[in-house]
């Protein structure tokens, strides 16, 4: 593996890692390793782990995560998979969100937010209180945020993708808890993928260097007093990790580092850079444990943090058809209509004007000749306990898979309702069908029919 490398990038190891670089060289035997992230807002992991027929083994940085021998493609079509129960996410790259320690009631944001497996984490973590706002200044990958967010049950998140370096001003003090997962040099995933090699020789570290400082620059001036950023890469190298931060504290004295209150024996801790010491950030390398290389410090503004209640604002009252009309979940919610497509704004109110804004709270539904259809992210977010109309399915019944194609599915035996029932996986929603007079129309989302 070694002769892939260029002499600046084995320097800069041998000098991290001194008399281990050995066995990190060593560790590109073991190859990948996989693991899956629970949604705890659908399911206890303790209740997961009896679902799958796979081995699992807890990642030792989260409670809500294992490691998992098997294959990737096969549990991402798992129907478990398409009720929003787990995400599939690489062990260390859980850290960051962790360390964030979001708690109910935060005003969160996630600056670099695509494909959305931390703000999945920061979302779980909210338990639908607060506001998060993710964000992704690539609107094609933002795309993917937006349906993983779905995914979970989201009903307190906005979906942007804007150049937030841009909007300093207008979200001044905004946000309680900032996490910066910032675009690098990608050093931490040559071991998980050598292709990365590739783009790691067609850009300058100044490249990154620019874009990341940037990005903390502009988590100071929307980060609350006494509110905390957690920045990490998936680099090694010290100028894009520490050089970055001390950047970040050396124009901003109101900003420390604090310790990560997580301990687990495999991390490193960060190293003087600039005759600063970093000795609260974690390094994750790949011959310490189990997951690809990364970089996560926690920095906290001074100052008392007063987050704001929920904020009164006033929008026209829009009338549901039955039983939508009787969802706790939408009475006690705030419907707004925005091209006859309806949604449910979060309780915190947050001035999407103007900004590129691909999903404002939680989509409901639709208008189309002025007959009202539920949207498969309504189905994804409800308990459905509340919702009288259902049917649900074993997880090894063949017609859960047909419903997932799109496909019709044959009633006999089934104790349905008229109108739209919520198709279930065991306890778990779906998404959404339409039955008129015995016959079956299957109302599932056009992104989210499987091929």
């Amino acid at each position: 593996m070694e002769e892939l490398f260029d002499n600046d990038y084995i320097k800069m190891m041998q000098a991290l890692l001194k008399d281990e670089y050995a066995a990190y060289l060593d560790s590109f035997k073991r190859g990948p390793v996989n693991a899956l992230r629970v949604n705890t807002l659908k399911i206890e992991p303790s209740a997961f782990i009896k679902k799958l027929t796979l081995h699992l083994t807890p990642v030792p940085w989260t409670k809500d995560a294992f490691y998992y021998a098997g294959d990737k493609e096969n549990l991402s079509k798992d129907p478990y998979f398409a009720a929003g129960l787990y995400y599939l996410q690489e062990a260390s790259a859980m850290l960051p969100a962790e360390a964030l320690n979001v708690q109910e009631g935060d005003i969160v944001l996630d600056m670099c937010a695509a494909p959305g497996g931390k703000s999945t984490k920061l979302l779980a973590s909210l338990k639908n209180q607060g506001l998060l706002i993710a964000n992704d200044i690539s609107a094609s990958r933002a795309n993917a945020l937006v349906k993983n967010l779905e995914l979970f049950g989201a009903v307190n998140a906005y979906v942007i993708s804007e150049d937030l370096t841009k909007h300093k001003k207008r979200f001044k003090h905004f946000f309680s808890k900032i996490l910066i997962d910032a675009p690098c040099s990608g050093e931490g995933m040559f071991h998980k993928d050598p292709g990365v090699l590739k783009n790691y020789r067609q850009k300058s570290k100044a490249y990154y260097t620019d874009i990341q400082k940037a990005l903390l620059d502009t988590a100071y001036e929307l980060l609350m007093p006494g509110g905390e950023v957690v920045y990490s890469t998936c680099t090694f190298d010290p100028l894009e990790n520490e050089g970055a931060i001390l950047s970040l504290l050396q124009k901003h004295p109101d900003m420390h580092i604090i310790p990560i209150d997580i301990n687990y024996e495999g991390f490193a801790p960060g190293i003087e850079y600039g005759g600063y010491d970093f000795h609260h950030a974690l390094r994750l390398y790949p011959h310490h444990l189990k997951g690809e290389g990364h970089f996560c410090c926690k920095i906290k503004k001074d100052g008392k943090l007063i987050i704001p209640h929920k904020q009164n604002f006033n929008i026209p009252k829009i009338n549901l058809p039955k039983p939508f009309n009787e969802l706790e979940l939408l009475n006690n919610g705030k419907l707004i209509s925005i091209n006859d497509d309806l949604y449910r704004l979060p309780d915190h109110y947050f001035d999407f004007n103007k900004l590129r804004t691909l999903r404002s709270g939680l989509k409901v539904g639709s208008f189309k000749n002025a007959r009202f259809k539920p949207d498969t992210a309504l189905a994804l977010a409800l308990n459905p306990q509340n919702f009288k109309a259902k049917i649900s399915f074993k997880h090894d019944d063949i017609r859960i898979n047909k419903y997932l194609k799109g496909e019709t599915i044959d009633l006999c035996g089934l104790d349905y309702h008229e109108g739209y029932n919520l198709i279930c996986l065991e306890d778990y929603p779906l998404g959404f069908a339409h039955i008129k007079n015995g016959i079956f129309k299957n109302s599932l989302g056009r992104g989210w029919i499987r091929p």
